[in-house]
């Protein structure tokens, strides 16, 4: 769903092989866009070339996937549109959640889904960057950042350090996520420029709340896969998943703290409870070879873990990811009360430090997410009992009642799993 350094273990129903001691990490920072157009000098006496700033969006900060961009609510949103060989206007959205996925930096998200399921084989795929990727970033709400994690790792402090993050990095004003106006703008955007026609809706996680941003739309089907349990309250939501996570039992019991190589901070159990919320995200297939692992490197793979999962590089810097999660969920779900935290060195204390920029926020910002305002006849709902980010119970109780979805329940432990979307897609067509 929203921890957004783990993501990248979402294998789509592919059961691959991988290292699981390796958790991949955004160590860069993310580089702002310069909006000045630079003098250009004549070539051979030949005028300058012009200035093309869709272009420019991409090449400032490449990507590894296809990259386009176009202007929309006054910045350039990034995107990648993979067209079907057959020729077409029908296009479907992939929305992979978040929030804080660089949906772009990685390996091609839209290749693989073409490749695992033949179903969309006839349609485009789109699939939208958020904003936080070319979003420039100031001094302070580093600084802020930093702070929030060192509070948080200390379990000190947090209301505090979770108020200066919302005021140092603008929470509120869809400067690092998505709003719904904003996804609406972009998708109209990209349908405009590219002469397309948005046909159909796969979301996983947070694309569920993403869903409901695009009011009025007709769509010949949707595909939800773990979606957020929409309209759920976090106060419940960390309540069901203390619960989930607390059936684990694969995690060595380690006398804390630890020291470890290569590692700036020792392991603590701070870091022991932020790893058990992270491995909701590890794919099922590398589950043993996880068990193994935590035998023979327990406080290496715990450290890598609990840093997955609050996206932290070097000694004590955040991912800017962080940032987006932060923005989209605290607008859209509204904040806990400000009670004080239980202790971070628990699982409830992590994920409830996690929000605290969230405090004071009165639910719905944005406006709660209670009903889909679109048009389908085709809606498509895939959970899992063992899902412990986002817990099936709550799934079917707060989703909403004026929708009628077809549910389908498959027996994964990870988040990331896109088991059952082969069921949810309509077949292919001819």
């Amino acid at each position: 769903m929203y921890e957004n350094w783990t993501r990248c273990w979402a294998r789509f129903g592919v059961r691959r092989r991988a290292r699981p001691a390796v958790i991949v990490v955004l160590l860069g920072a993310v580089v702002g866009i310069s909006a000045c157009e630079r003098a250009v000098p004549p070539v051979d006496g030949k005028p300058p070339p012009t200035f093309n700033a869709e272009r420019v969006a991409c090449e400032t900060q490449p990507t590894r996937s296809p990259c386009s961009s176009v202007e929309t609510f006054g910045r350039m949103q990034r995107y990648h549109l993979q067209r079907s060989d057959q020729a077409t206007d029908k296009t479907i959205i992939v929305d992979f959640g978040g929030p804080g996925i660089a949906a772009l930096a990685g390996e091609d998200r839209l290749g693989t889904i073409r490749s695992v399921f033949p179903q969309v084989d006839s349609f485009n795929l789109l699939l939208l960057e958020e904003p936080w990727v070319t979003a420039p970033v100031d001094d302070s709400c580093k600084a802020a950042m930093t702070g929030f994690y060192n509070a948080v790792r200390a379990s000190k402090g947090i209301i505090s350090a979770g108020a200066a993050i919302h005021s140092s990095c603008d929470l509120v004003g869809g400067r690092w996520g998505f709003t719904p106006a904003s996804y609406r703008q972009a998708i109209d955007a990209v349908v405009r420029k590219e002469g397309i026609k948005v046909h159909g809706f796969v979301g996983h996680s947070w694309g569920g709340v993403r869903l409901s941003y695009l009011q009025g739309a007709q769509l010949a089907f949707v595909a939800l896969i773990h979606p957020y349990p929409i309209g759920a309250p976090l106060d419940r939501l960390i309540d069901a998943r203390v619960e989930k996570i607390a059936g684990l039992d694969v995690f060595p019991t380690l006398e804390l703290p630890l020291p470890v190589a290569a590692r700036s901070v020792p392991v603590t159990p701070f870091d022991l409870a932020s790893a058990k919320v992270a491995f909701g995200y590890v794919d099922d297939a590398s589950l043993a070879e996880y068990e193994q692992l935590f035998v023979t490197q327990g406080p290496e793979i715990v450290g890598q873990l609990s840093d997955s999962l609050w996206g932290r590089y070097g000694a004590d810097s955040v991912a800017l990811g962080l940032l987006s999660e932060l923005e989209e969920i605290c607008n859209v779900t509204g904040g806990l009360a400000e009670e004080g935290f239980p202790s971070t060195s628990t699982v409830r204390g992590v994920l409830t430090a996690r929000y605290a920029p969230c405090s004071g926020l009165n639910r719905g910002r944005q406006g709660g997410v209670t009903s889909f305002s679109i048009a389908t006849d085709n809606m498509c709902v895939v959970t899992s009992r063992s899902d412990s980010v986002t817990p099936d119970h709550l799934v079917q109780k707060y989703f909403p009642s004026n929708a009628r979805p077809r549910w389908i329940q498959v027996d994964v432990k990870s988040h990331s799993s896109f088991d059952g979307l082969a069921e949810c897609l309509p077949p292919k067509e001819r």
